[in-house]
């Protein structure tokens, strides 16, 4: 038997020659591998596209070039949502008692509020803020203040309102008094407004549950009563920032951490028309610590450069002047907080706070 292909002849014979036949016209006429496809093979039309340019043409009915036109589009790619994390809040203390807020306006950006010796101010911005190595800051019309690397909730600051100052600063965490009862050791300046130098404090607080700070100077409260604390009451006000309380005067600021430390600012008269700025940094007892000096701990000088704690140099007593305290002869005093916080006072430098780094 011949079989007859394009003008070729094929000689054989029988059921071979038959098989080898249908192979030839199956390949001669199907456009290669796709030619018993159907639009019901695929689920979307670009796949249908992609046979029809490999060879599957019976796929394109009409003649229009586009296969199986009734086939849905292939979704789009859906991508992934990556949450924007905005930057932390911070409540911010001077040595000179000046406090500030910083609060995530959106974008990265911030917003100030201010409240001290130059009254209250709130500068919304926004303003961006802008960072050179481990410092961080933000420049508004009300303040420009300089953050340095936080360390569990607290922070070393420095800020520009009217005088140039060195602080320490809290991310916001404790919202409720009650959270905020027990003792404290606590360092602190006295400072005549408008007529420095400041005078060293030291001493203990307590916070009862019910809302009351009784500040106690030169006195260890869990060894002896205090005969004349200075009494106030902390109260919150909703509208200021988390973390920030009233100590009995709106002008009197308590922040504080959820690690044990807080900042205190109060003015008190002396004389007619005189007054005094009154500036606690502290740690609560339980948070304090007498472990050697093994760390590097970073801070803010008055100039707004960060600096590290030159208290490791110090020749320092333990547990002087008051239990929990290290004192030198020069009068240099020095706290530590388990939570990374350094609180020196020296004739030097005044108060300054100090975070581990």
């Amino acid at each position: 038997m011949a079989v007859f292909l394009e003008g070729r002849v094929l000689i054989t014979t029988g059921a071979v020659a038959t098989a080898v036949a249908a192979t030839l016209i199956v390949s001669g006429c199907g456009g290669g591998g796709n030619s018993d496809a159907v639009c019901a093979d695929f689920t979307y039309q670009e796949d249908a596209q992609a046979a029809f340019r490999s060879g599957a043409t019976q796929l394109d009915g009409d003649r229009d070039g586009i296969a199986c036109e009734s086939l849905p589009h292939r979704p789009a790619p859906v991508m992934p949502v990556v949450p924007v994390t905005p930057p932390p809040a911070y409540n911010l203390m001077t040595s000179l008692g000046e406090v500030i807020a910083l609060t995530p306006a959106g974008s990265g950006r911030y917003s100030l509020a201010t409240w001290g010796s130059l009254g209250s101010v709130v500068d919304p911005g926004p303003y961006s803020p802008t960072t050179s190595g481990s410092v961080t800051q933000v420049a508004g019309s009300a303040a420009q203040v300089r953050y340095g690397p936080l360390w569990g909730n607290s922070v070393p600051s420095w800020v520009s309102r009217g005088s140039s100052t060195a602080g320490l600063g809290f991310t916001p965490s404790v919202g409720t008094v009650s959270s905020l009862s027990g003792v404290y050791r606590a360092i602190g300046q006295v400072c005549p407004l408008g007529s420095p130098p400041c005078t060293p404090v030291f001493g203990t607080m307590e916070i009862t549950t019910s809302g009351a700070l009784r500040v106690c100077s030169g006195v260890d409260l869990s060894v002896s009563a205090c005969s004349s604390p200075l009494v106030m009451n902390i109260t919150r006000n909703a509208s200021e920032p988390l973390g920030m309380f009233q100590a009995g005067h709106a002008s009197a600021k308590l922040l504080a951490s959820s690690t044990g430390s807080l900042a205190v600012s109060y003015q008190s008269a002396y004389g007619v028309g005189s007054y005094t700025r009154t500036t606690w940094f502290g740690v609560a007892s339980w948070a304090s610590s007498l472990v050697a000096l093994n760390s590097t701990f970073s801070g803010f000088d008055a100039s707004g450069a960060l600096i590290s704690s030159p208290a490791s140099g110090w020749a320092l007593q333990s547990n002087s002047p008051l239990a929990g305290f290290r004192r030198d002869s020069a009068g240099r005093l020095l706290l530590r907080g388990t939570d990374g916080l350094l609180i020196t006072w020296s004739p030097e430098s005044g108060l300054q706070a100090f975070v581990q780094r």
